[in-house]
Parts: structure tokens; sequence; C-alpha cells
């Protein structure tokens, strides 16, 4: 049953995701990687995108176990199964494993309080290798008045209060320990930004 309610939701972020993760590869260079850990994957459908056009990338999907459960599934159907692993795991307090080279965070964040956030930055700079990487994919915090909402939009904007500000970001990555720091802002059915930091 928990199986059955999750998969209706994650069609939705999934279908999402198909579209949004194209972008992302075009700002991002992920040949220089070659082990992903996307926390809070989902389905494992921005994986799937990634590794699809980074043929020597793999990647790890780290999420509640009945979201792990449906996203094998989902992997196993796109015919990624041998490069895309999943991993249950415990986004408010639980140690990042180490053994990646980049960290990604794809529309999750905006689901946690910033002390939580905080803290999920700093246990990512302590897992990352010299040189490793985060990259965050998000909606952005707007003004409503000046870009708004249009119907099919309304499962993402219940999320609207929750979206934050580029300057967030930079803020909480510089506290953790981050440098190199690059934020991209753009607009696809909704603003967005990508910000990427070693």
């Amino acid at each position: 049953e928990n199986c059955r309610h999750a998969a209706r939701w994650m069609t939705l972020t999934t279908l999402l995701t198909r579209y949004e993760a194209f972008v992302c590869c075009d700002l991002v260079d992920f040949r220089r990687f070659r082990r992903m850990l996307d926390i809070g994957g989902n389905s494992g459908e921005f994986a799937i995108r990634v590794c699809e056009r980074y043929a020597d990338l793999s990647a790890e999907i780290a999420d509640l176990p009945v979201v792990c459960h449906v996203g094998e599934e989902h992997v196993r159907n796109a015919g990624l199964a041998p490069r895309i692993g999943f991993r249950v795991f415990d986004l408010a307090g639980e140690a990042i494993p180490s053994g990646f080279d980049v960290i990604t965070f794809k529309s999750v964040l905006h689901d946690w309080p910033d002390e939580i956030v905080s803290d999920l930055l700093t246990r990512s700079f302590v897992s990352l290798p010299a040189g490793g990487e985060v990259v965050i994919f998000e909606r952005r915090a707007w003004d409503v008045t000046q870009f708004p909402l249009t119907f099919g939009q309304l499962p993402v904007a219940l999320f609207l209060r929750s979206y934050r500000t580029p300057e967030f970001y930079q803020r909480e990555l510089t506290r953790a320990g981050f440098m190199d720091i690059n934020v991209t802002q753009f607009v696809l059915d909704m603003p967005f930004i990508v910000v990427t930091a070693r």
C-alpha cells in the first residue's frame, strides 16, 4: 500500500525530472566524474538521464525505503540497473557515504528546514574527496506577482514557500567549507537554479 501511494506521487516527479534533467546536463559537465550519489533521488530518473548522456558515470540513489523499492523497478525498466543502484538513507542525520566524486540534490532540499539543509551540505563536504563537487538543482524563490502561476503548476506550487534564494545556498555552501561556488539561474515552467561548488 505504501509503495502504491508513493508511486503515484513519483509518477509526477519522474515526468518533470525527465525533461528538467536535460538542462542540468547542459549546464554541468559530468564527464569529470565517475561515481555520483543522488541524495533524495526519487525514482532514479535524474540519474538515468545523466548516465544516459555520460557513459562512464555510475550512480547511487539515496532515499527512503519505499522510494528505493519503487525506483529500482523504474531503473530496471530503463535498462540501467547495472550502473544505477539504490541505498536506503536517512537524510535527517545519517552520515553521507564516501566513495563518490559528485553529490547531487535534485528537487529535494526544498522539502527540508534550513538547519537540516545546512547539516546535509556540511556532511556532503566531509564525505567528498578533494576536488569533489556538489550540484544543487532546484526551483528558486520568486515573486508570483512578476511570474504568475498557471493551473498546471499547482502540484509544485504547493511548495512555493519552501523554495529558496540562490543566496541561501551560497551562504550555506560557504559555511560548510565549499569553494568555487557558481550559480546559474534560468526559467523552465518556473524559475530554477543550478548551484555547483567544490
